[in-house]
């Protein structure tokens, strides 16, 4: 099989080296693999509107059998092109597809599918977004540092950034959305924030549900874009809010944080046990990963789902501590392959992240058994494996849809 892999300038610097880890499987499964940097590509205008200069330069004709992409990077048009040369292309979301609501309403459902890497987001995006698209289901997956360590440097690591914007639920309805829908998002924050167990699709969908609105407005393009809106500013300031209070909590309660990420946060940086080593690249952060005990994960309720984070930190030997979730099917369990904390009892987390110091073996036994599990089941092979199975089925109905013309 033929595949064309688009890099292009991704939000995040680690999506390139996941490009990387799927190119390697797929030449291992036998497939020819090519990747086209788009980073800086310049198309000149008199070519924009012509298909086969197009083509040329996105590396696209009847030889090649599938195209992928992160975030859509690389999508040209309304996808006709994909479709006049049977090309089916893969567009695989980092993010909660209200990141690339943009891309997505405006696809039309042909030799294309767009992955989630939680399915609780699925449903959301056939309502508000597109409802005649091909959505389905792949996680993101673990990646190995290139060294191990039987020694580890670090008691405890938070890795990821928190930005003072997002502090503050407020400022998103003074600036941007007024009273009136500001009164959706603040219930939205206040919802969510009190309740970790739902996903934030379940918390926006039940309040629309009690607000009984007529579905002629639900279905309106102007409404699906302030519920985008608000959605993703909210969303964004939850992740702040648990972040900076469980590591707060940690500072508190004397336990050193290894901090990587972008932090200006002056609260936390006034503490001596908060270590910040400023942002690195993803490879440098499989290697703390490596050298690390502990490893704090706050993020929001997934349905079944996934972070990059979670399964790098397990096949890298690191105890995952983390706020109740479903990570891939729910195959992790408290105090078998993870520690969860209750995230509305911050105390719950100090007294476990203490607990796995002071008792090495036990914190040993749940890392090697999450290891074992993460290895089987949740790297970038299980995820390419599950690409090209994808691939067999959009293939399938495109030929049954040409056998029926």
């Amino acid at each position: 099989m033929n595949i064309v892999m688009y890099k292009g300038n991704f939000n995040y610097g680690v999506v390139s080296y996941f490009v990387d880890e799927l190119v390697q499987v797929f030449r291992k499964r036998g497939h020819h693999v090519e990747i086209m940097d788009i980073v800086g590509l310049e198309i000149e205008e008199d070519k924009r509107g012509d298909e086969l200069e197009l083509a040329k330069i996105f590396k696209i004709d009847e030889s090649v059998d599938l195209v992928l992409t992160f975030n859509g990077v690389g999508f040209i048009g309304d996808n006709e092109l994909f479709h006049k040369f049977k090309v089916i292309f893969g567009a695989l979301l980092i993010d909660h597809p209200f990141h690339q609501y943009e891309r997505i309403v405006r696809t039309k459902p042909k030799n294309i599918f767009y992955s989630m890497y939680d399915e609780g987001a699925i449903a959301t995006a056939e309502k508000y977004i597109n409802s005649e698209n091909i959505f389905t289901h792949l996680m993101h997956g673990g990646s190995y540092a290139k060294n191990s360590y039987i020694k580890k440097e670090y008691d405890v690591v938070v890795i990821g950034g928190l930005d003072e914007r997002y502090l503050n639920i407020d400022n998103v309805v003074d600036q941007y959305i007024g009273d009136e829908l500001g009164k959706i998002a603040k219930k939205l924050y206040e919802k969510a924030s009190k309740d970790y167990c739902k996903t934030l699709d379940e918390h926006l969908e039940g309040i629309i549900k009690d607000m009984v609105l007529p579905d002629e407005l639900i279905k309106m393009d102007q409404f699906k874009e302030i519920i985008r809106y608000i959605y993703i500013q909210v969303d964004l300031r939850l992740r702040a809010k648990t972040r900076y209070e469980s590591v707060l909590w940690l500072l508190k309660n004397d336990i050193q944080v290894n901090y990587f990420g972008n932090c200006e946060n002056e609260e936390l940086r006034k503490y001596r046990n908060f270590i910040y080593h400023g942002s690195i690249g993803y490879e440098e952060v499989l290697d703390v990963m490596a050298k690390s005990k502990i490893i704090i994960h706050d993020v929001p309720c997934f349905k079944n789902g996934s972070h990059e984070r979670v399964f790098s930190a397990m096949l890298n030997g690191a105890l995952v501590v983390a706020n109740y979730n479903n990570y891939s099917y729910n195959i992790y369990q408290d105090g078998e392959s993870i520690v969860f904390y209750d995230i509305n009892n911050y105390q719950d987390m100090v007294d476990k992240v203490k607990y796995y110091l002071e008792n090495e073996q036990e914190r040993l036994r749940i890392a090697n058994n999450a290891l074992e599990i993460t290895s089987k089941y949740n790297t970038w092979e299980n995820r390419a494996d599950e690409i090209l199975r994808v691939y067999e089925i959009m293939r399938g109905m495109r030929n049954s849809k040409e056998e029926v013309v």
